[in-house]
């Protein structure tokens, strides 16, 4: 059910958390996660005073807890950085060009001087106890079929750690994430309804495709910060499935609807697109400058350096019409990040609807596998039922040959049709003889000859016995 939302007074904002495909931001290490681990090591995490002289509540509400944090990693993935056991290296560079060239695209204000803060979160999310944040570019915006939506602040930061288990005492993380380059973008409040929502978050989605950025499951996250009159602010944290946003924001609001009082605080995303309490919001205090770190300036070398590499923009929808497919299989192959593996394949198949279709049907099939399919259907080596099996089941390239059709010689064939019409004489004399006898055929031949053949050779023999 939606709501008037105007009359709710209805106020929504998301901030969007992209990882880059770059190396980590603070050490040179791979960001390539595994569940093989070469060390651990135990901490307990404490909050700090900020900036403003207070310490932050969202921070002592985690202290309270009193829970020991075991750390894994390895070394393929994890440093002495990583441990909190060395001082941050340079800032990667690659993935500050990554943030300039996002930033330039959403006509945001670059900062004259970048500098690193540290947030504080004692969760055991990061070894440290706060997180490197670096604002990079404020006022930018993003057109939406309901108007400009602001983009107030970009900011390049370091990812967490991944949570591994968790019980009474103890919570569990695996060091590979930490330290992964990550973007935020932050929207102003102005968005109207779910759907608008949901409608920003894939424009942002879209654009920030255009950058080397990491993809799949976790490499992207969305937290919605939701209000109504007379209520306040609430941060929905961790939603991973952007499809889910719309029904997320309305569960948000029956339950604020019922709340007698609501006061400002942090919620995570249950599997059924409830949510649950999660810690009061954070505030400024938890913010403090980085120490080991140097401003750095944001220098037109560097800017000049970004825009060198800043690709095209294209609006892939349209793209794809012009080459003949229809706007929902536009619109999938467009949504489905799938465009650049789409044109791949396609430019060696030459044909689009069906490239799109049987790309869609697993979109995590091997290039190589998918051309070969492609190559056997449209030379009727191999039937549709059995593409489809191939591709869902993602099989080797030696595992489709056992599926190839071997055809049949067209003399063969004609052979085949003079024995069958010397078999069944007394079909002849049926009206409906030739149905008969074509559908007799197919069933024989079933992949192994095309029907305009069959059906050739089955009149051509058939009027020498008239």
């Amino acid at each position: 059910m939606d709501f008037n939302y105007k009359k709710l007074g209805f106020k929504c904002g998301l901030e969007i958390h992209q990882q880059l495909d770059t190396r980590k931001l603070f050490c040179s290490c791979n960001t390539v996660i595994s569940n093989k681990f070469d060390f651990s090591f135990k901490r307990k995490l404490m909050p700090v005073v900020g900036e403003s002289g207070d310490i932050d509540e969202s921070a002592l509400n985690e202290f309270k807890k009193r829970k020991t944090m075991v750390y894994y990693g390895n070394f393929e993935s994890s440093c002495l950085v990583d441990m909190d056991s060395e001082p941050p290296h340079e800032i990667n560079k690659d993935a500050l060009i990554i943030a300039i060239q996002l930033a330039l695209l959403l006509k945001m204000k670059l900062v004259d001087e970048v500098q690193i803060m540290r947030k504080t979160i004692i969760d055991g999310s990061i070894t440290t106890g706060f997180q490197r944040t670096a604002l990079i570019a404020t006022n930018g915006f993003i057109e939406t079929s309901r108007g400009r939506v602001p983009i107030e602040s970009l900011v390049l930061e370091e990812d967490s750690c991944r949570r591994i288990r968790e019980n009474e005492k103890e919570i569990h993380w695996a060091l590979d994430r930490q330290g992964t380059p990550l973007i935020e973008l932050m929207t102003s409040p102005v968005i109207e309804t779910p759907s608008h929502a949901l409608e920003v978050a894939l424009k942002l989605r879209e654009l920030s495709r255009n950058l080397k950025i990491k993809r799949g499951i976790g490499t992207i996250r969305q937290d919605v910060n939701v209000s109504i009159k007379n209520g306040a602010r609430v941060e929905i944290k961790g939603l991973q499935n952007v499809k889910h946003m719309p029904r997320v924001i309305n569960n948000e609001i029956r339950r604020q609807l019922k709340e007698k009082k609501v006061i400002p605080h942090v919620r995570a995303t249950l599997n059924d697109d409830t949510t649950k309490y999660l810690r009061p919001l954070a505030s400024a205090s938890r913010m403090y400058p980085e120490t080991d770190e140097l401003p750095i300036l944001i220098t037109k070398e560097i800017i000049n350096e970004a825009k060198k590499t800043l690709p095209r923009i294209i609006d892939v929808k349209n793209e794809l019409i012009k080459l003949g497919l229809n706007e929902e299989l536009a619109e999938q192959i467009k949504r489905s990040g799938l465009y650049e593996k789409f044109k791949s394949i396609n430019s060696k198949i030459n044909n689009p609807k069906l490239t799109s279709t049987y790309l869609l049907i697993n979109k995590n099939a091997d290039n190589k596998l998918l051309e070969k399919v492609l190559y056997c259907l449209q030379k009727k080596k191999i039937d549709k039922e059995n593409a489809k099996k191939i591709l869902k089941q993602n099989m080797s390239l030696s595992e489709l040959n056992k599926f190839l059709i071997k055809t049949i010689d067209e003399n063969e064939l004609r052979k085949s049709v003079i024995k069958l019409l010397e078999s069944k004489k007394e079909i002849l004399k049926e009206d409906r003889a030739f149905k008969m006898l074509m559908g007799l055929l197919m069933k024989e031949f079933k992949g192994r000859a095309d029907g305009g053949t069959i059906s050739r050779i089955l009149k051509e023999e058939l009027s020498k016995r008239k």
